[in-house]
């Protein structure tokens, strides 16, 4: 009873709506040959899931926020380049501990279930 009502209400709902909606357009749209993920106009102009009114759930794009990502830690490491200097001393430190358990551990199976017990 109590899931009945949900669905029904989830029916009735903006988001439900939304959803017939989309479903709708790339049905028409399939059937015409017209695919959004294929870069091909669709009518009322723009190309994608923009023309079909599906808003993003991020505000920038991918790309500028990888970009802004990148500009962050630059700055970051001009501000304090111990810091970086720490990290590639850790890195070494691990790279060189990995090594140290695994030195002429064979390159078969049985060299290297040998060192992991």
């Amino acid at each position: 009873d109590d899931v009945r009502r949900m669905i029904d209400d989830f029916d009735r709902s903006a988001v439900a709506s939304q959803n017939h909606d989309v479903a709708e357009s790339l049905r028409g749209r399939a059937q015409r040959g017209g695919y959004p993920w294929s870069g091909s106009e669709v009518e009322g102009g723009g190309t994608g899931t923009a023309a079909l009114g599906i808003r993003s759930k991020y505000k920038a794009s991918f790309a500028r926020q990888v970009r802004t990502l990148w500009q962050r830690m630059a700055r970051t490491v001009r501000r304090h380049p111990f810091l970086i200097t720490l990290h590639f001393v850790a890195t070494g430190f691990a790279a060189l501990s990995i090594g140290a358990i695994f030195f002429n551990a064979g390159r078969d199976t049985g060299g290297i279930q040998n060192r992991m017990g």
